[in-house]
C-alpha cells in the first residue's frame, strides 16, 4: 500500500518512520488487525468517548482505504461500521508491531 499512496497521504510511511521505546519496526495494520485491536480495546484500556476513524493498510480500490471507527460513544464499534475513505483523507494512524 505504501508505494500506491498519494504523496500527501502516507499513513504507511508515518508508521514505518515511527519509533518508540527503542523500537522502530512499526507498521500500518490491516483492517483485520485493526478490528482485533478495536475488539479488545476494553481489555487493553483503549476505549474512548471520541468517535474517529483509523487508517488501515487494506485497500478498497486504487483511491480508497478501508477504515473503521475506533469507538462509538465509548463502546467498541462493531464491524458493520467499516467504511471506505479516500487515501487523501486526514485520519488517525495507529502504528503497531509484533512482539
Amino acid at each position: 500500500m505504501y508505494n500506491s499512496c498519494p504523496r500527501d497521504s502516507r499513513a504507511a510511511k508515518a508508521c514505518l518512520e515511527f519509533s518508540k521505546d527503542g523500537f522502530d519496526d512499526w507498521f500500518l495494520p490491516s483492517i483485520n488487525e485493526l478490528l482485533k485491536i478495536r475488539d479488545n480495546a476494553g481489555i487493553l484500556g483503549l476505549l474512548s468517548n471520541e468517535n474517529y476513524d483509523y487508517a488501515s493498510s487494506s485497500e478498497a480500490n486504487a483511491d480508497e482505504m478501508i477504515t473503521s471507527p475506533y469507538s462509538i460513544a465509548g463502546q467498541v464499534a462493531s464491524s458493520i461500521y467499516i467504511r471506505n475513505i479516500s487515501k487523501m483523507a486526514v485520519i488517525k494512524v495507529m502504528p503497531v508491531r509484533y512482539f
